[in-house]
């Protein structure tokens, strides 16, 4: 039986550290990867690939967004749903724009844990946001300044199945490997299988657990 884990590749930021994966894989002698100094290196080579991994399967980062624009088409009701543009956490809204004027602070209220923006009775466009394209803008901080922790595991976790992977790889476990997408094909039976599966599908259980769909975000 032959199992296949594949995630998309790209040049981010990242979620754990090299000490979060040393904890991970404190049962594994990785010294047949090299020495000390070349097994941090490799695992600092795959925070990248590892990363924008899981973010492709949450289909959003993890970053803290300071002083973003979001722009929208007008609801025609009185509030905007950030989080259903993908626009989650909600830290703080600095301005909001309707048409190009900008709305006095006075006219609109926060609901920052649920991501709404909502207009107060009496704003000067009256009791709605209202129709148009792209017409909407605001500047808000949104995001995480410290990745979630499941997200933080399920990183070191990818990097872990990993390296697990290329420990096994002379012993009939490994049948393909490619760090250009991330994808490791092994044998469900060889030396490790069942941890590589278990962490690579905790990772994506995790990212998925944050998966957002966005509507309509600039």
């Amino acid at each position: 039986m032959v199992a296949e884990s594949v995630f998309v590749t790209g040049a981010f930021d990242t979620y754990c550290t090299v000490d979060d994966v040393y904890r991970l894989m404190s049962g594994y002698d990785l010294t047949p990867l090299g020495t000390t100094d070349e097994v941090e290196a490799h695992i600092r080579d795959l925070l990248t690939p590892s990363r924008v991994a899981l973010d492709a399967e949450a289909g959003r980062d993890f970053l803290f967004h300071a002083d973003d624009e979001v722009i929208c088409d007008g609801t025609e009701t009185d509030r905007l749903a950030l989080s259903v543009l993908g626009v989650t956490p909600l830290i703080t809204v600095a301005c909001v724009w309707v048409d190009d004027k900008q709305l006095a602070a006075t006219e609109y209220v926060v609901y920052a844990s649920a991501g709404i923006v909502r207009l107060k009775p009496g704003s000067s466009v009256g009791g709605s946001f209202p129709a148009g394209v792209q017409n909407v803008k605001v500047q808000l901080d949104w995001g995480y300044e410290t990745a979630p922790g499941e997200i933080s595991l399920a990183q070191a976790k990818l990097i872990g199945a990993q390296l697990a992977a290329e420990l096994a790889g002379d012993r009939g476990s490994i049948q393909h490997l490619s760090l250009g997408d991330y994808a490791v094909t092994y044998d469900a039976g060889g030396e490790h299988a069942r941890v590589i599966e278990r962490w690579v599908e905790d990772a994506r259980r995790a990212a998925r657990m944050h998966r957002s769909v966005r509507l309509a975000v600039v």
